[in-house]
């Protein structure tokens, strides 16, 4: 049974999606071979950047899957896309992970675009977190118990990317990156900016070298939930999987859900 009680009623209630007219895309309408499969693309679901979800369905069982498609033109955005697929894979098969299916990769010597691109196939879920609250809140404040189950189902999704040996840092931890899966369970996703990287700053560091993780933080995170020490680097505190502990526990959680307002 689903934590949230009529959840799924709200996501396909009138107005639940903001993208569903966003069809005008060359993609949509192409058949995709993927490994065994051979998907139809229906729809845009989301875009940013050099990236578009796409809503795609499987010639063969029907079924329907969401399909992220990244075009990238640089060496070093290649490596950060296929870390994203080994995180991916290596966090799939717990209940409070987007699910990964498949990958797949062409060079930009094979691709019409002229950029190399890369697809990756997970499990479609019914829609964003911050899109139930929002429905939510426009007939009543929502009930301590319900954000007690959302605090609780992102916590072990965080829990079981930090257990990983060596652990593994989201560092964009927010409720946009939360979804709701079918069943209506919490699913944490994108991971385009998480790492096994930590930083020890002291004394010994140089400017150049701060200014070096500075940029890095930039890339990687969202100004509104920084931490502490990373806005900060001069007060020589670790960047480390703790992060995501700070970011859980006062940022995208309570404030947010309960008043639908960023915390700072």
């Amino acid at each position: 049974m689903s934590l949230f009680q009529s959840a799924l009623d709200f996501l396909a209630g009138p107005g639940s999606s903001g993208l569903a007219g966003r069809d005008q895309n060359d993609f949509v309408g192409q058949v995709v071979e993927l490994g065994d499969m051979k998907l139809r693309i229906k729809r845009v679901i989301a875009e940013g950047g050099f990236a578009f979800v796409y809503e795609a369905q499987d010639m063969s069982s029907g079924k329907d899957y969401a399909l992220k498609r990244l075009l990238s033109n640089e060496e070093e955005k290649n490596k950060e896309i296929i870390q994203e697929v080994c995180f991916m894979k290596k966090l799939s098969g717990h209940p409070n992970m987007v699910q990964f299916c498949s990958a797949a990769s062409i060079s930009k010597e094979e691709s019409d675009t002229g950029q190399a691109e890369f697809l990756i196939l997970t499990e479609l879920c019914k829609g964003q977190l911050v899109d139930f609250i929002k429905r939510v809140e426009q007939r009543a404040p929502m009930s301590c118990d319900t954000v007690l189950k959302i605090f609780y189902q992102s916590c072990r999704a965080v829990q079981h990317m930090h257990k990983q040996k060596p652990p593994i840092t989201h560092r964009d931890l927010k409720i946009e990156n939360l979804l709701i899966s079918n069943q209506g369970t919490i699913k944490l996703c994108d991971f385009g900016s998480a790492t096994t990287v930590s930083h020890y700053p002291d004394y010994s560091w140089s400017a150049q070298k701060r200014s070096m993780v500075e940029d890095e933080i930039t890339r990687n995170t969202t100004p509104a939930y920084r931490t502490p020490e990373m806005i900060d680097l001069y007060s020589n505190f670790p960047i480390n999987d703790k992060q995501d502990i700070w970011v859980r526990a006062f940022s995208f959680s309570f404030p947010h859900v309960t008043a639908n307002r960023r915390p700072f």
